[in-house]
């Protein structure tokens, strides 16, 4: 990398807004765009794109070595074909629907696109309830309410604890890796291998704008989380609505160049351009802030975010800060020693070099 920030000119939309005022003082203001068509059923693009662009990357995932996981449009589609028949196959419902605990990940994206396209609706539930929580109390209460038909676990050793805790005996468990030594559980590779039938077919045409994709919990901060309904109508009209906020993401797909050169982490935080941003946010907060105690002096860009396995992100997805000094002690060294490394960003005029 170097200092020298690219950019390139992209179409965006219209950012008027038109504002009204009732005459209790409420103030109303709604874009001046009339929302475009959207799709019935939030799959219907992934068979769109399958037929015209099939062996485009819809989705990848770099594996241990570094090198990328691909999966086309036609891939994805012909998984949650084979995956929705699985589903279909032990009889999921709103009544019995699909948890899922897992980070980010290939398969995670696999086994949502399926539920989506039979129309079953599942609910990703936060890494940090399976494994930060001691108790597990908020998990207990989630799958309680769902009373889910087949939970997925991305790792079944590393989520054992939390399925001890909270998945119970009748709901089917299956596993993406290392499964776990306690209980029976299902290949989620024999699972996603289930031949595809014309039921699947017929339970796609069947999902309407009224059914149910997932449920969505809230965090949780102030009382037990509550599972919030998406349908998908409200999925495929926020998708039309960021698509004409944003005209330029459907005139050319959002892809990162299969042949362009990948920054490390660390060339990434010590790029003169990237410091210099956040050295100008840092000092625009300074001048807007009051009192000593808000204004920043110096700042460390870290090259990896918070962790989940070690504590340093709560159950409620907020930043232990005790936690990241204690496993950072040595960044936080560096941050307040006289003789500070280069990479350490001095962000007030009185102490730059």
């Amino acid at each position: 990398m170097n200092g020298t920030p690219s950019y390139r000119k992209v179409r965006l939309g219209n950012p008027g807004a038109k504002v009204h005022r009732d005459s209790g003082g409420r103030i109303f203001m709604r874009s001046p765009d009339a929302l475009a068509g959207y799709p019935a059923r939030l799959t219907e693009r992934l068979v769109k794109w399958a037929a015209e662009c099939p062996d485009r990357t819809f989705v990848a995932k770099r594996d241990g070595s570094g090198q990328w996981r691909r999966v086309s449009y036609a891939q994805a589609l012909a998984a949650a074909r084979r995956i929705g028949q699985a589903l279909l196959d032990r009889g999921l419902s709103p009544e019995r629907p699909l948890v899922i605990l897992s980070e980010n990940d290939l398969e995670h994206a696999m086994l949502a696109l399926a539920a989506l396209h039979v129309g079953i609706p599942y609910a990703p539930v936060s890494p940090a309830y399976s494994l930060i929580s001691q108790d597990h109390e908020r998990l207990r209460f989630i799958v309680g309410l769902l009373m889910p038909g087949l939970v997925f676990v991305s790792h079944g050793q590393k989520y054992e604890k939390a399925i001890r805790a909270a998945v119970p005996s009748d709901a089917e468990l299956v596993v993406a890796e290392a499964a776990p030594t306690d209980r029976p559980s299902t290949s989620f590779r024999d699972f996603a291998a289930t031949p595809a039938t014309r039921q699947v077919d017929a339970a796609h045409a069947a999902v309407g704008p009224d059914t149910i994709a997932k449920f969505l919990f809230t965090s949780g901060s102030t009382q037990q989380p509550k599972a919030v309904i998406n349908t998908h109508r409200m999925l495929c009209s926020n998708q039309q609505m960021l698509v004409q906020c944003m005209p330029f993401m459907a005139e050319e797909p959002p892809v990162l160049r299969p042949d362009a050169t990948q920054a490390s982490q660390a060339e990434i935080v010590l790029d003169p351009g990237v410091r210099a941003f956040f050295a100008c946010l840092i000092e625009e907060l300074g001048t807007q802030s009051t009192g000593s105690a808000s204004r920043v002096t110096r700042a460390l860009l870290l090259g990896d975010p918070p962790s989940i396995d070690i504590g340093e992100v709560t159950d409620k997805g907020s930043i232990n800060q005790r936690a990241v000094l204690k496993a950072r002690s040595a960044l936080v060294e560096e941050l307040y020693s006289a003789a500070y490394p280069d990479r350490v960003m001095l962000v007030r005029a009185a102490d730059a070099r």
